[in-house]
């Protein structure tokens, strides 16, 4: 996010808040003045061109912290003034000042507000209360508050997550997963999670899908492998494999309740599909056959492509492939065995290549293979299906040339 962006972000946010009166405030007001001007000002302005800036330097650190605070509360008349009063709330509350209990209240009632999500770019306000609960205990006001401000997080991308881990670790939730209600198989995940008794099976599930919520890239590192694989052995292989492999199968059903636009409904929410993501790498370390079967149809409802949108989940189908690429041969084959035994027609043209196995016929040949020869492709009618799903095809048809004597 810009500066002028950032600075714009403030103003709009504390606009509405009243300063207290006091000597902090009409120093913050100074220095506005000061920098109006100066001329030229923008967003290279440097700190030591306004005279009230170099004044606050040598005030105490608790000084410091009453400006902080009134540099929170006040706001600019141009961007000018934004920019600067950006300048200055960055550089106090980047130092580690001793905020009292009162104004960590304020602070917190700040992250509560409408537009909390655009303050983890920096972080500054987080770190600060971040900073203050390692050695004071926080007010009931401020634990309301930044209970109120986890309720709406929804972290679309790793930024966001970051920042709500943060925000769940002050308020004691941390290891509390974020499944969001709404998709059939996220609904059957919080109903079934419900249903647990016994308050060590639950912590180690709630552990584990939290543990899912961290599966950024494009395969698991050792370190993230190695407390899954921890994780997996309190739970145990075969209850996570039914009871996961059920929720994959369920990711292709439509949602249970309307999305407000302009998010597609047929899209998975990015945060519950950063959890299937996990789950899926975990898959890949209990070898279980009915996982290795909720894969394949769970790749190609993740790969499915919505018009207008894209596919649904790129990222998702990448780890089932990756997690199928991982799997022992036996599964695989009992993977191909199920696909064959159910019909299912994967419409994609490289079905079965990413696990083909040479028989001892094709080793002998070396140069050709006979497995495809009694497979026909109906082309008019595979034609018909690619124009339905606008995809691209071309009619191959044999051209007989009728030779008159």
């Amino acid at each position: 996010m810009g500066t002028e962006r950032k600075a714009e972000m403030w103003r709009k946010l504390l606009g509405k808040m009243k300063p207290r009166p006091s000597g902090a405030s009409k120093l913050v007001k100074k220095y506005l003045l000061q920098v109006e001007k100066l001329k030229g000002v923008n967003c290279h302005l440097k700190s030591e061109s306004v005279p009230t800036w170099s004044e606050i330097e040598t005030f105490s650190r608790r000084e410091m912290a009453e400006v902080a605070m009134a540099a929170l509360v006040s706001s600019g008349s141009g961007p000018a003034q934004d920019i600067a009063l950006h300048r200055l709330r960055d550089w106090l509350l980047r130092r580690k000042l001793p905020f009292n209990s009162e104004e960590i209240d304020q602070i917190c009632k700040l992250i509560d507000s409408e537009s909390w999500y655009y303050l983890q770019v920096s972080g500054s306000l987080l770190t600060v209360v971040e900073r203050f609960e390692a050695d004071h205990e926080l007010s009931e006001r401020a634990c309301e508050m930044l209970n109120r401000a986890v309720d709406k997080t929804h972290a679309s991308n790793a930024e966001q997550r970051k920042f709500a881990a943060r925000l769940r670790k002050i308020v004691g939730i941390d290891n509390e997963p974020q499944i969001f209600a709404g998709e059939a198989w996220s609904d059957a995940a919080i109903d079934e999670l419900d249903k647990i008794r016994g308050k060590k099976k639950l912590a180690a599930w709630n552990e584990l899908l939290a543990h899912c919520q961290d599966s950024e890239g494009s395969k698991p590192k050792k370190i993230w492998a190695k407390t899954a694989t921890q994780l997996l052995t309190q739970i145990g292989a075969q209850a996570f494999a039914e009871r996961v492999s059920r929720w994959f199968l369920l990711v292709d059903r439509p949602d249970t309740q309307p999305t407000a636009p302009p998010v597609n409904e047929q899209m998975l929410d990015p945060a519950n599909a950063m959890i299937l993501k996990g789950l899926v790498w975990c898959s890949s370390l209990c070898q279980a056959p009915e996982l290795t079967r909720a894969l394949a149809p769970l790749a190609i409802s993740a790969y499915k492509k919505v018009p207008g949108v894209g596919p649904r989940a790129v990222s998702l189908g990448n780890a089932c492939m990756y997690a199928l690429d991982e799997e022992k041969v036996e599964q695989i084959t009992a993977w191909r065995n199920w696909l064959t035994e159910h019909e299912v027609r994967q419409p994609f043209k490289q079905a079965h290549r990413e696990v083909y196995i040479l028989t001892d016929a094709e080793r002998n040949t070396q140069v050709y293979s006979n497995r495809f020869a009694a497979h026909v492709l109906k082309q008019h009618q595979f034609n018909a299906l690619c124009a339905a799903r606008n995809w691209k095809n071309k009619l191959r048809l044999t051209q007989v040339r009728q030779l008159t004597t």
